[in-house]
């Protein structure tokens, strides 16, 4: 089925609907019918309608019947009809539609400047979990920041540890400081821009722990995203010819800015065969080690000298 014609969308199947309950109903149905694409933030359809409707309302996200089941004023109603449409129609991500992402129960500033948060290192993040972290956390380092969402994370994940943020990305640092000042941590986050380790200045290092999850798409697949996808900074995703560039650079200067003990975390998402070639062809060397997320897929690996 093709996605539906910026005159047609409402067309598609449904009851009139009076409330959100019945509009976020309609859209858990159209999403896929208009084969928009999810993964920015949620997996499921209802998440995504949820998601959209509730906050596109300003409400928090358990609001109850009293909200939810009470009929819409007709400009309520043509507020999502709004929303909707950027949806629906012009693809657009749900993230940038609201102006805010949640990761990990944490709610963040996200406009084109970035990518919008994802990623499967948050997970080792919210107890924090790493494995092979073996003493106290005093310094960690994240490379290509993007809009800051990691760093936050690992700054509330260890309260006493000073963060170091990196990102070529003018204005995407430009985001990151915006959510670094909105979750309260500017005495303890530091902004550098530059390229990877080139960012750092004298006295930033060495880290006990390094996060990164830098671009990794190979060329071939960025050409071919879904449109939502491509509504993103392009930079974001392309990896290079294998999408391996920058974590091929990473795992050539990563060792002198770890302390001994200390551990590299990256995440290399859907492209573990080609990392994997990475390791066996230019650094057998190097003691890795996957790290369990929680779509049981290789997607994050962990390096260090005691690994």
């Amino acid at each position: 089925m093709s996605a539906p014609s910026k005159s047609s969308w409402l067309n598609f199947p449904r009851p009139e609907p009076s409330c959100l309950a019945d509009w976020r109903d309609w859209l858990t149905d159209a999403l896929p019918m208009a084969q928009c694409q999810l993964g920015q933030g949620t997996l499921d359809p209802y998440d995504e309608a949820h998601w959209l409707l509730v906050r596109g309302m300003g409400w928090s996200f358990d609001a109850g019947p009293e909200q939810l089941d009470r009929p819409l004023s007709p400009s309520e109603q043509q507020h999502l009809k709004k929303v909707m449409h950027q949806r629906l129609v012009d693809r657009q991500p749900t993230a940038y539609i609201l102006g805010e992402a949640w990761l990990m129960g944490e709610s963040f500033a996200c406009d084109r400047r970035a990518i919008i948060p994802r990623s499967f290192i948050a997970e080792f993040l919210v107890a924090p979990s790493l494995p092979g972290l073996r003493h106290p956390v005093a310094r960690i380092l994240e490379l290509c920041t993007g809009g800051g969402s990691l760093s936050v994370l690992a700054a509330k994940a260890w309260p006493a540890a000073k963060l170091t943020a990196t990102d070529l990305d003018p204005d995407a640092l430009a985001l990151a400081q915006e959510n670094i000042q909105r979750h309260g941590l500017t005495d303890r986050i530091t902004i550098r821009q530059g390229d990877l380790f080139q960012a750092l200045q004298p006295g930033d290092g060495p880290y006990d722990l390094i996060l990164c999850n830098p671009p990794y798409v190979p060329t071939y697949k960025t050409n071919a995203l879904p449109a939502e996808f491509r509504a993103e900074p392009h930079k974001a995703f392309e990896g290079g010819r294998d999408g391996m560039d920058l974590v091929r650079r990473i795992l050539k200067e990563y060792p002198q800015h770890l302390i001994p003990g200390g551990l590299l975390v990256v995440e290399i998402g859907h492209e573990a065969a080609a990392c994997q070639q990475l390791f066996e062809r230019e650094f057998p060397n190097l003691k890795s080690r996957w790290l369990p997320t929680a779509t049981g897929l290789q997607q994050v690996f962990a390096l260090g000298d005691h690994l």
